[in-house]
């Protein structure tokens, strides 16, 4: 796979809770998946796990999977501030060794497939995701800041 862009998704499951890329394999593979659907795992530890690998296309987002990097953040609309990092690194690597257009960052809820089944994954509008990215406005993800122990 030679990526051209990027999307990103949320895992559905409780804010704050690491659930392992195993896990989540477990889910796409009883779905029909041949592995997990996401290149890529972001744990509300910061802990980062591969999914498939990128010599594979994904199966993360219907119909749109080819040259698409898909990275999970675990969690539903609040992720921590190590995900958060974690996530703005992994962009730079990507972004940098693939040569991705900024225009090609995207979220799983700007696709027609996520919107035909009411999908809003991530849960954070495109517009903060790229204003705390490419503008450096931390201020613009706060609302999806999940701080440890305030469940």
């Amino acid at each position: 796979m030679e990526p051209t862009r990027i999307t990103l998704h949320c895992s559905a499951t409780p804010n704050g809770v690491d659930v392992p890329a195993k896990t989540i394999k477990e889910w796409h593979l009883r779905r029909g998946f041949n592995d997990i659907g996401y290149h890529l795992v972001i744990q509300p530890s910061g802990q980062s796990e591969t999914g498939r690998s990128l010599d594979r296309i994904g199966a993360h987002v219907k119909g749109e999977n080819h040259n698409n990097i898909g990275i999970v953040m675990v969690g539903l609309d609040k992720f921590t501030r190590v995900q958060w990092q974690a996530l703005r690194d992994h962009l730079y690597t990507f972004f940098l060794h693939y040569d991705i257009p900024r225009w090609a960052l995207h979220c799983h809820r700007e696709f027609q497939s996520a919107i035909d089944q009411n999908k809003t994954c991530p849960n954070v509008e495109p517009s903060r995701i790229w204003a705390w990215y490419f503008l450096g406005e931390d201020d613009a993800i706060a609302p999806h800041v999940y701080e440890i122990g305030l469940r």
